[in-house]
C-alpha cells in the first residue's frame, strides 16, 4: 500500500481463531524492518480488542476506532508484557508506546481484519484502498487454505498408502509364518493333513493380496499425480492465474477420492486375507464370518464335485491322489430347499470334511490291490457316497418349532467300529496312519455345525467287507453303513434342541 502512496506507520492482517480463543497479527511498519511473522495475542476484555471482536462478527467493511490516553496505556501494557509482541525489536516496542492517540483503521472479511495504525484517520481514498486490499486478501487466504488442506490430505494418503504396505508386510509376514507352521505341524505327524490345509490356505491368500498389491501401486501413481497437480496450481497462481490453479486443485481432490476408494478396496481384501488366516485358528473359538442367505443345494453339489475331481485352493482332489480311487457318488437335493442363513464358507469345510472322510472309507475295502483290479473277495462291490438334502417346513413340525435343513452324507464303506464311536468329535482323534490325519477335521465340523445353532448326528453299522464261506466272489454289501446328517435352522429360531 506504501507503493501506492498511502502514508501508513503500522499495518498488521489479523486472523481471528475462535478455537485458539486469540488473534494472529502479521505485522508491517515504515521503518522497513522485519518484524517476523504470526505473534499471537489471545483474547481479553480490553476496548480495543473487544472492538475488534464486535467488528470481525458483524464483518463490517468500513471500521475505524481512536484510542488515546490510559484506555491506550492499558493496551499497551498487556501487548507488550503479555502477548507474543513481547519479542518485538525494543526500538519497535518504545515507537508504538510514544504515540498518544492513535486511529485504527480496517476493513473485515471472513478470517480477519486489514488494519492500519496511524496517528491521523486514513482518508477515503487510502481507505478504498485498503478496502481492495482487504478483499484481495480474503480471497488470497481462501486459496491458501484450500492449498494446506490439499497439502494435508495429500500427506493423509501417503501415511494412508504406508499403512497398506505396513498391513501387507503384515499379511505377508502371515503368510510366512503360516507356511513356517505348515512344516512343524507335518513335523508332528498328527498335523501333517492341517499342513495340506495351510497349502490351501496360502493358495487362497494369495489372490487377495494380488489386490493389494495391485490397488498399492495405483495409489503410488495416484500420489505422484496429486504432486504434479498441486505443484502446476501453485505455479499457476503465483503466476497470477487462480481460476487455472482452481482447476488444478480439484483435479487434485478428485485424485484423493481415488485414493480414498482404492484404500477402501485394499482394506476390504486385507480383511479377507486376515480371515482366511484367521480360519486356521477357528477351532477354539466361534467364527468371526458374515452369516448370508446361501444355496445349500448349490453347495453341496460344488464340495461333491471337489472332493471328487478337482481341486480346492490348489489342493489335489481325492480322485487325483490316488488311482486306486474308483467310486461314485449321487445327489438328491430337495429342491424346495429355501435359502439358509449361514456362512457358506464355513458350512462348505464342514460338508468338505465329511465327504472327504467318506470317500477314503468307500475305498478302504479296495486297499491291497496292485493294479485297478479289485481282489478277488470284493468283485462286485461298488463304493458309493451319497449326499441328500430334505427341508422340513414349520409347518410339517411340532407346534413353535423352526423349519429345518438337513444334508445326508452317507457311505457304503466298512463304518464306523463302536469302539470309536464316542470319539470321534474329539479334537486330535484320528484312524489314520501317523503323519496322514490331524484328529481335526471333524472337531472343527462339531463346533462349526454348532455355532450354527443347529446339530451334527451319526448313524453307522460296522461291517467290513469279507467273503462269506464258500463263496469267494460274493461280498456283503450293505446299501448305507455310515451316515452324518447335518441339520440347521431355516426360521423362526437360534437354536436347535
Amino acid at each position: 500500500m506504501g507503493k501506492l502512496n498511502v502514508e501508513l506507520q503500522r499495518c498488521f492482517f489479523m486472523i481471528f481463531n475462535p478455537q485458539n480463543l486469540g488473534v494472529t497479527w502479521w505485522m508491517a511498519s515504515g521503518e522497513s524492518v522485519d518484524l517476523g511473522n504470526g505473534y499471537f495475542v489471545p483474547y481479553s476484555e480490553h476496548p480495543p480488542q473487544l472492538a475488534y471482536l464486535k467488528g470481525w462478527q458483524e464483518r463490517k467493511e468500513t471500521w475505524r476506532y481512536v484510542m488515546q490516553g490510559e484506555e491506550k496505556a492499558l493496551w499497551d501494557n498487556f501487548l507488550f508484557s503479555q502477548t507474543e509482541l513481547v519479542t518485538l525489536p525494543h526500538f519497535i516496542i518504545e515507537n508504538m508506546k510514544s504515540f498518544k492517540t492513535i486511529h485504527l483503521d480496517g476493513s473485515f472479511n471472513s478470517f480477519g481484519c486489514l488494519t492500519t495504525g496511524n496517528e491521523q484517520p486514513l482518508t477515503n481514498e487510502s481507505f478504498d484502498l485498503l478496502i481492495r486490499f482487504s478483499k484481495v486478501f480474503d480471497l488470497t487466504y481462501t486459496r491458501f487454505n484450500d492449498i494446506k488442506i490439499a497439502e494435508a490430505q495429500t500427506d493423509q494418503a501417503k501415511q494412508d498408502l504406508i499403512q497398506i504396505q505396513t498391513e501387507k508386510k503384515r499379511a505377508e509376514e502371515a503368510l510366512f509364518t503360516l507356511q513356517s507352521t505348515q512344516t512343524q505341524l507335518i513335523q508332528a505327524e498328527k498335523m501333517a493333513s492341517l499342513g495340506e490345509l495351510t497349502a490351501g490356505i496360502a493358495h487362497e491368500i494369495q489372490n487377495p493380496l494380488n489386490f493389494v498389491n495391485n490397488f498399492s501401486e495405483l495409489n503410488n501413481e495416484l500420489v505422484a499425480e496429486i504432486d504434479e497437480q498441486l505443484a502446476i496450481g501453485n505455479e499457476q497462481y503465483a503466476e497470477g492465474n487462480p481460476q487455472q490453479a482452481i482447476t488444478h486443485l480439484q483435479q487434485a481432490k478428485d485424485l484423493i477420492t481415488d485414493i480414498k476408494a482404492n484404500s477402501e478396496k485394499i482394506n476390504h481384501h486385507g480383511k479377507r486375507a486376515e480371515s482366511i488366516v484367521k480360519s486356521m485358528l477357528e477351532h477354539s473359538r466361534k467364527s468371526s464370518g458374515i452369516k448370508e442367505p446361501t444355496d445349500i443345494n448349490k453347495l453341496c453339489d460344488e464340495y461333491v464335485r471337489l472332493s471328487y475331481h478337482a481341486c480346492l485352493s490348489g489342493r489335489q482332489g481325492l480322485r487325483a491322489k490316488d488311482s486306486k480311487f474308483n467310486c461314485d457318488y449321487k445327489l438328491d437335493l430337495d429342491p424346495n430347499l429355501p435359502l439358509v442363513n449361514v456362512v457358506s464358507q464355513d458350512i462348505g469345510r464342514v460338508i468338505l470334511n465329511i465327504l472327504n472322510n467318506a470317500f477314503q472309507a468307500c475305498t478302504e475295502n479296495l486297499v491291497g490291490s496292485s493294479d485297478t483290479q479289485a481282489p478277488a473277495n470284493q468283485q462286485g462291490f461298488k463304493p458309493l457316497v451319497m449326499v441328500t438334502t430334505k427341508y422340513f417346513a414349520s409347518s410339517r413340525l411340532p407346534t413353535g418349532q423352526a423349519g429345518l435343513c438337513s444334508i445326508t452324507i452317507s457311505d457304503n464303506g466298512p463304518g464306523i467300529p463302536e469302539s470309536i464311536r464316542d470319539k470321534i468329535f474329539q479334537p486330535f482323534f484320528t484312524t489314520k496312519p501317523t503323519g496322514q490325519g490331524t484328529g481335526l477335521g471333524l472337531s472343527l465340523a462339531y463346533d462349526i455345525v454348532k455355532a450354527h445353532g443347529g446339530m451334527i448326528q451319526v448313524n453307522t453299522n460296522y461291517h467290513p467287507l469279507v467273503a462269506t464261506p464258500n463263496e469267494t466272489n460274493k461280498v456283503y454289501q450293505p446299501e448305507t453303513s455310515t451316515e452324518f446328517i447335518i441339520s440347521l435352522k431355516v426360521d423362526g429360531q437360534d437354536q436347535l434342541s
